[in-house]
């Protein structure tokens, strides 16, 4: 099982928050920052107001008061940087922030009418310190909030995300489950097929003896007969060495699902998306001869990303050229936005399968019926969200939208 490191970089890759939203321009790192910024800076200025109330606070209660108050306003000082330390992703520690300062917004203002209201801005070192020790209060609550709020919402996210690796096991066992099948039903009939001869059978039941000739007749019969046994277990063991190829691909596809979502793409990493069409449509139309494959591409691209964005192309390319009919037409076009840019690949087959669809994107279940036929819908996926990107599907047509980077 993947440990819950993994499984968070797969829930933000797929939930469009935090690293893996698209076309996020802002460094995540940036983003912490200030989030952590917020809360140590709400601190370090509230601290001013109770500091002066301890220094001139009269009696017990007031000095209690002040003290409380700098020992919270301290408080949210070091909670700042501890947040930025944190393994909170830059989206969780805005919505601590947020909360912060939904805090100190409400409760300052409600504050600030009630000194109004009561006169006690007449004094104003009394009214300072006592907004300022209760915003301290308040904000630092607000934040204690807001920590179990972002815990709650990647509890559930987590679960969710949880439930889509489950689905890819699923897929994985069932696709593993019907190879291995057919693999052992094709073994079986081989070793049958590859079994004693007739007339070694004949021999070793004493039907011919050492002084017996068998007839010519019956001699040709039985070499005809070896001989189609020997193309129909031949044939045989092409499907199993084709099986085994596949379970060997499976391994493969896994291993790079799993390496995407551990080792997202860098914030400094390009690639140019438009090289990377082109190079994928020419190679394409060498190795499928029979497709029309034609590609609409800018001058340059370049989208935040590595060699998985070629791979994902690659297989998309692929796929349609190998399912959208004996002479597929494949357009591949790329789109370059300020902050986003998408490459769209259509073909004029049936599309990808609903049940394949609904594995990657719904969390289908996997039945004898409805499932999901191999991974490289889910390379793609997993590709696409390691580089902050987003890939849909609408029937025959395929769009991935990924970060654009300075030209």
């Amino acid at each position: 099982m993947r440990d819950a490191t993994t499984v968070e970089r797969v829930a933000g890759a797929i939930r469009g928050d935090g690293s893996g939203t698209v076309g996020r321009r802002v460094d995540e790192g940036v983003v912490r920052l200030a989030a952590a910024a917020v809360v140590s800076l709400t601190g370090a200025v509230l601290a001013v107001p109770n500091a002066v109330g301890f220094a001139r606070a009269e009696g017990l209660a007031g000095a209690v008061l002040a003290t409380v108050g700098t020992v919270v306003c301290v408080g949210l000082v070091v909670a700042g940087v501890v947040l930025y330390r944190s393994e909170f992703t830059g989206g969780n520690l805005l919505r601590i922030a947020g909360w912060n300062l939904l805090g100190l917004v409400v409760l300052g203002t409600v504050m600030g009418l009630h000194a109004v209201a009561s006169g006690l801005a007449a004094t104003a070192g009394a009214g300072t310190f006592l907004i300022g020790n209760l915003l301290a209060v308040g904000a630092a609550a607000h934040v204690i909030i807001g920590v179990f709020d972002v815990q709650r919402v990647r509890a559930g996210q987590l679960a969710g995300e949880r439930r889509k690796l489950a689905v890819l096991g699923r897929v994985l066992r069932h696709n593993l489950r019907n190879d291995v099948t057919v693999i052992d039903g094709h073994a079986a009939r081989a070793k049958d097929r590859l079994g004693p001869s007739p007339a070694a059978r004949s021999t070793a039941d004493g039907g011919v003896t050492d002084g017996e000739e068998p007839e010519a007749h019956e001699s040709a019969a039985t070499d005809g007969s070896r001989a189609a046994a020997v193309a129909d277990a031949v044939e045989s063991m092409d499907v199993v060495a084709a099986r085994a190829d596949r379970l060997g691909g499976y391994a493969d596809a896994t291993g790079r699902i799993l390496r995407a979502y551990d080792n997202p793409v860098a914030d400094g990493d390009t690639v140019d998306l438009a090289a990377v069409v082109a190079e994928t449509v020419d190679a394409a139309a060498d190795r499928y001869p029979d497709a029309r494959v034609s590609a609409s591409v800018p001058a340059s691209a370049p989208v935040r990303g590595d060699v998985r964005v070629g791979r994902a192309v690659a297989e998309l390319v692929e796929n349609a050229c190998e399912h959208a009919g004996e002479r597929p037409t494949v357009e591949v076009t790329v789109e370059r936005g300020d902050r986003t840019t998408t490459v769209v690949v259509a073909d004029d087959g049936d599309g990808i399968p609903p049940a394949e669809r609904a594995t990657v994107f719904e969390d289908a279940d996997i039945t004898q019926t409805t499932h999901g036929t191999g991974l490289g819908l889910w390379t793609v996926r997993a590709a696409v969200d390691s580089c902050g990107g987003r890939l849909e599907v609408e029937g025959s047509t395929v769009r991935v939208t990924l970060p654009s980077a300075p030209a």
